[in-house]
Order: C-alpha cells, then structure tokens, then sequence
C-alpha cells in the first residue's frame, strides 16, 4: 500500500469518536486561536495599515470558496501568530483552518450535512497529512529556498477540504494528489527579506488544496505518483535527496497536539528572547528610559541566529521585523510589551527604538544549540549603563504544549473589533464544538 493510500484511507475514514481526547482538545484551542488570529489580521491589514483586512480584496481574482479561502488564511497569517510544528517547519492553522471555515460557509457542504465537528475532524485530517509531508521534506526544502507553509499547507488543505466534503479513499486521493502536483512554489526568500507578500503563501496553499479535492469530487483525475515517485512532490522540494513519507504512525500519533500557540506577532525563533525580555523589563522600571541601556546580548541556537539575525532601520516593514530578534527586543523593552501594535509604521520608526536595536547582539550558543528543537532557548543579558547586569534564561517559549497558552492569553490577541468581539463571546462555544455562533464574524472579514 504506497503512502498516498495510507493518507487518503486515513483521512476518508477519520470521525469523531476515532479522535482521542488530545487531538480534539488541540484542534478546537487552533481553530479558537486561528479565528482570533484571523480577526487580528483584519485591523492589522496586510500592508500594515488595516488595508486589504475586512475590505478592500478587489484585487484577488475570483469568487466562491476558493477565493475566500485564499482571504481567510491570509488574514490568518499576516501578522505571524498561526502556530506551528517544530519538528516539519510548517503553520499548519492558516491554510487548513482557512479551507475548513471557506467551505463551512458556503452552500458547498450542504449536502453533507455539515457538524461543526466535523471541523475538528478536518482540521486533524489536514493537520496529520502535513506534518507527514513536512516531516518528510525538513529541513531540506527551507535550505533548497522553499516555504512548507505553502508547498505542503496546500496538501494539508486538500486533506482537510477532502474531509469536510466526505470524499471516499479515492477521490481523496485525487485530491491529495492534485494539490501536491500544482502546490505554490512558495519561495522562502520572500519572507526572510521582509517582503509583505509574505502571508500569501498560506493564501495560495488554502485556495489550492480547497479547490483540489472540488475538482477530485467532481471527477478529474489526478498522478498517483505525485508524492512517493522520483518526480513526484517529495522528491521535487527536497532537491531528490528523499523520496518517502513516515506514515507509520497514523492513527497512533496525533501530531495536532504537539503544535505551538503563538502569544506574539513574530517568528517562532524570536519569542524566548521575547519573553526574557519582558520579564526583565517588568522586574525593573527603570529600564523603562531604554538611554539607561547599554548593551543586550542575546545567546540561542544557531538557526535563530541565521534566521532572526538581521537588523532593521525606521523605513523596514513589519515583516523585516517579526523576523528580525533585535528589533523585537528593543521594542519590547521600550513599550514593556510586544503586539501588533509595535509593527504598524510609526513605532518601527521610532529612533529610540532603533537606536537600542543596534545594541542588541545575537550569537550562536553551542551549548543552547545541541538543545533545539527540543527546546527553543534562548539567554539574555542586559547590561546598563552603570555596569550592572541583569539576565534571564528561556529554555521553552511559551505556547508549546508543555507551556500552553491559557484561553485568556489567546482571546487577548482579538482586537477591539466587531470580529474580534464575536470570537471572543463565542469562545466558550468554540471550544466545545459548537461554533456556529462565530461563522457570522468570519463572514463579516470577508464582507459577505
């Protein structure tokens, strides 16, 4: 039986009472946190100026599931608080979740008699599809310049769009297949130099996997060969240096349970030194006058330093800064908290701001090293004028599952916004399947 069948049999047959406890919890704590995220999204705007959010998509072509999909997962991702899975590289929320709420939506399930839980059960069949396809293909692809939000979040959303539909194991199959033969380049280069097409990616993968398995539905066929062939998807992003996917485990491990929440708008590898931050800052009130900082050095491991090393000046654009660690601790020291309100224009311009982000030193800790990605730690010693130091060491960040975010931390991401209001009152609800209450507030992101 190849890997595809494996996939499709596991995702045609997936229900509710198969899911254990762990894997339903998880599910319903993402789609809460990808709806306050979405919502976030909205005020944000992709250009950072509340533009392109509730409003003002006359630019994306098209109409229909698809084209909200493609609305929703970037929304979704904008501002870099979807969650993510350490071991695969990916954000797995923003396609799938967008996908799911996309069809939930529309007339398109109506025939199936569509249960919100059976959201959660979409979102787990697509959550598992992609962490095979991420496992696979990690770290290979992001060397060789590839983004697996996009390239394997279309997958996972055809698995999760396949799901909701209720295809049987073959159409299923076409379906996973469509989407992996004709999955966004998504190019990584984009992203790691602040370019604000960043978020795309999860809206191109959302768009290509939800329209995968209405094609597999109504009929097209699709390359059996396009995962496990030498040509096929593996090989393809992973340059054929590997060419299988772990499907062993399926059914066994639930790797939905293992993703990270994101407490702030930034790249994962940023958010120890974060919270060292703000925790520093908080024990002191004093560094409230950054002028008293001479100096912070920051230690972690040797992918942070790679990805989140780069520096910024007044005219970079919030992108440039959810992945640069000195911009995102000097702002956190400044203001005593890190949000989306430290990206919009004229806080990244602040010349006090700038000024103590050239004091921010990033290095590579051989010994903090060896301990990702079990961890991701990361050191900070602050050094003031005076001589004196202070430090603080965060060896997990918080979000991961052995540090999970309480519900009130992920509602207090939601804007002061209509949307972010209705997640917000129907979160009780969200979280015990019942969430027919917050489709309304996504329908409003999207001007319905």
């Amino acid at each position: 039986m190849s890997a595809l069948d494996r996939l499709s049999a596991f995702v045609a047959g997936l229900s509710p009472d198969a899911l254990p406890e762990a894997a339903r919890g998880a599910a319903s704590r993402s789609l809460l946190d990808t709806l306050v995220n979405m919502a976030a999204g909205a005020d944000f705007g992709i250009g950072g100026d509340g533009a392109a959010g509730a409003s003002g998509w006359s630019a994306v072509p098209g109409s229909g599931p698809g084209a909200d999909a493609f609305r929703l997962a970037v929304l979704a991702q904008v501002l870099d608080l979807s969650d993510g899975w350490r071991f695969g590289g990916n954000h797995p929320s923003s396609p799938v979740v967008a996908a799911c709420m996309a069809l939930a939506m529309r007339d398109t399930v109506r025939d199936t008699g569509l249960d919100p839980v059976r959201v959660r059960v979409a979102m787990v069949a697509g959550y598992e599809v992609g962490a095979r396809l991420s496992a696979a293909t990690h770290p290979e692809q992001t060397l060789g310049g590839l983004h697996p939000t996009g390239t394997t979040g279309a997958v996972a959303a055809a698995a999760a769009s396949a799901s909701l539909l209720r295809l049987d194991p073959a159409a299923t199959g076409t379906a996973l297949a469509l989407a992996a033969a004709y999955a966004p380049l998504s190019l990584i280069g984009g992203v790691l130099t602040g370019a604000t097409a960043k978020a795309l990616d999860a809206g191109y993968a959302a768009r290509t996997g939800l329209e995968a398995a209405l094609l597999a539905r109504a009929g097209v066929s699709g390359w059996s060969g396009a995962l496990e062939d030498p040509h096929g998807f593996v090989a393809a992003v992973t340059g054929g240096r590997r060419g299988g996917l772990p499907v062993d485990d399926l059914g066994d491990r639930y790797t939905i349970a293992e993703v990270y929440l994101k407490p702030y708008p930034a790249c994962r590898h940023t958010h120890s030194a974060i919270e060292a931050a703000l925790a520093v800052r908080a024990e002191d009130s004093g560094l409230s006058d950054v002028e008293q900082i001479a100096a912070v050095d920051v230690a972690s491991y040797d992918v942070a330093t790679r990805v989140v090393g780069g520096r910024t000046g007044v005219r970079s654009s919030y992108v440039a800064c959810q992945l640069s660690l000195p911009y995102v601790v000097a702002a956190a020291l400044h203001d005593g908290g890190y949000g989306p309100a430290q990206l919009r224009p004229a806080a990244i311009a602040r010349p006090a701001v700038q000024a103590l982000a050239g004091r921010v030193r990033l290095r590579t800790d051989d010994g903090l090293d060896t301990r990702y990605p079990a961890g991701n730690p990361a050191t900070l010693v602050l050094t003031r004028r005076d001589g004196t130091r202070v430090s603080r060491h965060v060896e997990v960040a918080p979000g991961d599952p052995r540090r999970p975010l309480a519900v009130d931390r992920i509602l207090a991401k939601a804007p002061a916004t209509a949307a972010g209001e209705a997640v917000r009152a129907g979160a009780d609800e969200v979280l015990g399947a019942r969430d027919r209450t917050v489709l309304p507030a996504v329908a409003g992101l999207l001007s319905f």
